[in-house]
């Protein structure tokens, strides 16, 4: 067996193989985080439209239900009328 001729050379090429994997693996980290944070945006601004539309959902129902009212109001003072003659 021989001895490697520049020990220092084999140390430098890994570690600079090393430095390598760590710099891939820092850059793929930042490119997933990014993603996260674009999907977590997209998933803000559809929960921000579902907030509004809820609301809007909750506006028509007081509507429906207070002209219910009025309508059964209506209707009771209708029949009420024509029970008193």
């Amino acid at each position: 067996m021989t001895p490697h001729k520049d020990p220092p050379e084999d140390t430098r090429f890994l570690l600079g193989s090393i430095a390598g994997k760590i710099d891939l693996v820092l850059v793929t980290m930042e490119a997933q985080r990014a993603a996260d944070q674009e999907r977590f945006r997209k998933i803000e601004a559809t929960q921000e439209e579902h907030a509004e539309h809820i609301a809007s959902l909750q506006k028509d129902r007081s509507w429906v239900l207070g002209g219910a009212a009025a309508v059964t109001g209506a209707v009771g003072t209708f029949f009420a009328y024509l029970g008193l003659k």
